[in-house]
């Protein structure tokens, strides 16, 4: 989150903090802000719908480091006031002005409330620890008390809770007081003691400061501290009662396989669905190199849904946020489309409600989460480097699906297995192939040119240049570069990436995305170059070649659709990938004169005469390049490359590919192409 979001308060909301008795400053520094629009939000919050917005989001830093957002729409649904990410479970808050405070403090004061606690640090005296919890039960973590309230003691602390004025007239909340002191009792605090609110109702801490002038607050808050006692007699409990319809939650009804509006014990609920459907994964898409502020990012659901309670469930995938109140959408996507034919209520207001329902079930229950990248290439994600491909990222330890390259097809096919599900024979096959298929090619010049390029460009450096090999029709040359593709994915060993002849349009695209993997430009044809047209081949290859060379801002402007006048189109900066470029055919050599693409180019020849050594060793090499092994050997050298990585990091190690690169160049430099 960039500083720009952090200390952005709107008007409305600094008043909403002011009438809490709580300082601009204190909110700015625990990390409060304002989101006007989804692209405002925090990551663990992205799911959040524009519906939602604008609202206050707030920080929460637990004793142990970790933090967790919550959201307070100013105009909340159904959901609640307060929002807090999927399976976050309770929130213990430290403001960053009372971390040093940690087992140290000789006063422990645990407030219950956001803003509640967010007032008690602006207000509170310098030998008290405050930490907030969110609602009664905000200090139970899965049925047990959070474990970092341990952390929170030192050898002599007083422990002073601060409840809502409810915690006198709602059995509930009194329970979860007495408990609370119960637990601090054990943990070995000196005392325990309540704060009783001069006040009624559900008032909080920072409702009482805030009808107290500025001057008095601190005196006020150490007095409520000093004169707190036990916490008194516990009030009846409340009797059951029926619930009215208005304004209760929809919920998903997975055992009995439907959606509904629970009305009250011993009445049936109202039935919006006939089907359930549960969130089982959301990967949330973004672009780290074109977009850095995650202005557009986009949450991708999986959705199991079962259509009776006892039949097997179906599974429908990448489902847009955005899209789930589109129920005819998804459930047309279920095999057969027998979602078409299910009961549901019809309406906007029934699809909405099945949409909240889905919403709120995942965010009661542990949902797997994978971030998503709109490139492929190396990355480092929470903290742990690797490199990103379909499959998930590949680090020094084996495979991680916690995030995932996203890209067009045929792209999206380059993924690699896990190194460390491998067997020993698996890997000792997949570390002789590459000698294997350098044996059987009588000259090796053209395949070790593309496999250095390869394995250094996919190691994080910028080559700026690409690998072309010409050769006459049936030489051999496709077929070694396709043993090198082979190595992203199996696929490739047997399939053009961009298919035979590709046109200009297929080829000036190529690079968009694939930020440090090979791209190759098959089966090039000759074309005379029409300098009065962007359209031809040639003009499509110099961009390509210049996008390799220089990154993406060395290839074309883009035209996307404008933020501010709708219906026409803004120019902005290439796509920012960097690919691996290989170009088989001879399309290069038409620009060298007017362009600047020859320079750009490493090149080399295939002869008929000495790329393979027999017909035998070509039947070997084409069935080695269509197997698994070139691919299991790369996945080897692109962890060995994550280990190198981590333990130099990886700056340092892209700087030493670099220093061996240039190494070479001033070797390669003294020909104009290179030789066996």
């Amino acid at each position: 989150m960039t500083s720009a979001r952090i200390t952005s308060i709107t008007t409305e909301h600094q008043a909403l903090l002011t009438a809490s008795a709580i300082t601009l400053d204190v909110a700015q520094a625990g990390g409060v802000y304002s989101a006007l629009t989804t692209t405002d939000l925090p990551d663990d919050l992205s799911y959040l719908s524009e519906a939602l917005l604008p609202a206050l989001i707030f920080e929460h830093r637990s004793p142990s480091g970790d933090v967790v957002h919550q959201a307070r729409p100013d105009n909340p649904l159904d959901g609640g006031k307060y929002l807090q990410p999927a399976g976050s479970g309770s929130l213990l808050s430290i403001h960053p002005s009372q971390a040093n405070k940690i087992g140290r403090a000789t006063r422990l004061l645990i407030v219950e409330g956001t803003k509640q606690s967010l007032a008690a640090v602006c207000w509170s005296p310098t030998d008290t620890l405050v930490v907030g919890i969110q609602g009664a039960q905000g200090w139970i973590r899965d049925g047990s008390p959070n474990p970092d309230l341990e952390k929170l003691l030192g050898d002599d602390t007083d422990v002073v809770v601060a409840f809502d004025a409810d915690v006198h007239s709602n059995r509930a909340v009194y329970d979860s007081a007495a408990k609370l002191g119960a637990h601090m009792n054990i943990l070995n605090a000196t005392s325990i003691s309540y704060i009783s609110l001069p006040t009624g109702g559900k008032s909080g801490l920072d409702d009482y400061l805030a009808i107290i002038s500025e001057g008095r607050r601190e005196s006020v808050l150490e007095t409520l501290m000093v004169t707190a006692t036990k916490l008194g007699r516990a009030p009846a409990a409340p009797k059951a009662k029926p619930t009215s319809v208005a304004g209760i939650a929809p919920v998903v009804d997975w055992d009995n396989a439907q959606i509904i509006v629970p009305i009250a014990e011993g009445m049936p609920p109202v039935r919006l669905a006939a089907f359930a459907a549960r969130i089982i994964h959301t990967l949330t898409v973004e672009d780290d190199l074109n977009d850095r502020e995650n202005k557009f990012k986009a949450n991708l659901h999986d959705l199991e849904i079962k259509l009776r309670s006892d039949e097997e469930s179906h599974h429908v995938y990448r489902i847009d946020n955005s899209e789930l109140e589109k129920t005819s959408l998804w459930l047309g996507r279920m095999p057969g489309s027998i979602g078409t034919r299910v009961d549901r209520k019809s309406g906007t207001n029934a699809s909405e409600d099945i949409a909240s329902a889905i919403r709120r079930h995942a965010s009661e229950n542990e949902v797997r989460q994978t971030r998503g990248f709109n490139r492929t290439g190396p990355a480092t994600v929470n903290g742990v480097f690797g490199y990103l491909s379909a499959s998930g990222l590949l680090t020094g330890d084996g495979l991680s699906d916690t995030a995932v390259a996203v890209v067009s097809p045929p792209f999206n096919r380059i993924s690699f297995p896990d190194p460390a599900k491998m067997s020993k024979k698996t890997r000792e096959g997949a570390i002789a192939v590459f000698p294997e298929l350098l044996s059987l090619v009588g000259d090796q010049t053209a395949l070790v040119l593309a496999f250095g390029h390869l394995t250094q460009g996919a190691g994080g450096s910028r080559i700026n240049g690409v690998v072309q090999i010409e050769g006459d029709a049936g030489g051999g040359k496709t077929t070694q570069v396709r043993a090198v593709a082979s190595c992203l994915s199996p696929w490739f060993g047997s399939n053009s990436m961009l298919g035979a002849a590709p046109t200009p349009g297929a080829i000036r695209s190529a690079g968009e995305h694939i930020h440090h993997m090979l791209v190759v430009t098959d089966d090039v044809a000759r074309a005379k170059n029409n300098e009065t047209s962007n359209d031809t081949t040639a003009d499509a290859m110099d961009e390509f070649v210049r996008r390799a060379h220089g990154g993406g801002g060395e290839g074309r402007p883009r035209q996307t659709p404008s933020l501010t006048k709708p219906g026409t189109f803004d120019t902005v900066a290439t796509e920012l990938s960097d690919p691996i470029g290989i170009v088989v055919g001879e399309i290069m050599n038409v620009n060298a004169g007017s362009n600047s693409g020859a320079e750009r180019v490493i090149s080399t020849k295939v002869f008929r005469t000495s790329s393979f050594t027999s017909d035998a060793a070509l039947k070997t090499f084409e069935d080695i390049s269509i197997s698994s092994r070139p691919n299991e050997g790369f996945a080897l050298v692109l962890q060995w490359m994550a280990r190198k990585a981590t333990e130099s990091g990886p700056e340092t190690w892209f700087a030493t590919i670099d220093a061996e690169i240039d190494v070479q160049k001033t070797a390669l430099s003294r020909y104009s192409e290179l030789s066996p």
